[in-house]
C-alpha cells in the first residue's frame, strides 16, 4: 500500500483532505470517492501526483509517512 497526502487543489490554505492508502498511484483524470463529514462521499478528479523517491531506514518507524501527495479536485457528492 502507499500512503499519500491528497489536497485540495484549488484551496491555497487547508487544503488537506487527510492520508489514504492506496494500492497504485492515482493518474491524472481518474476519479476517486473519498468519505466527507456529512458522512456522504465526494467525488474528486485527480489533477496531478508528486511523489519523490524515499529512502527505506535501517529500522522501520513506527508509523509511516506519505510517499506522495495527490491533487485533486471537486466533482460533486455522491450519497450513499
Amino acid at each position: 500500500m502507499i500512503l499519500a497526502n491528497v489536497c485540495d487543489a484549488q484551496t491555497k490554505v487547508g487544503g488537506g483532505l487527510g492520508e489514504y492508502e492506496f494500492l497504485q498511484l492515482p493518474s491524472p483524470g481518474d476519479q476517486i470517492l473519498l468519505p466527507q463529514l456529512s458522512g456522504n462521499l465526494g467525488l474528486w478528479r485527480v489533477l496531478y501526483t508528486e511523489h519523490s523517491p524515499k529512502k527505506i531506514p535501517q529500522r522501520p518507524s513506527a508509523r509511516p509517512t506519505a510517499l506522495a501527495t495527490i491533487f485533486v479536485e471537486w466533482i460533486d457528492d455522491v450519497t450513499p
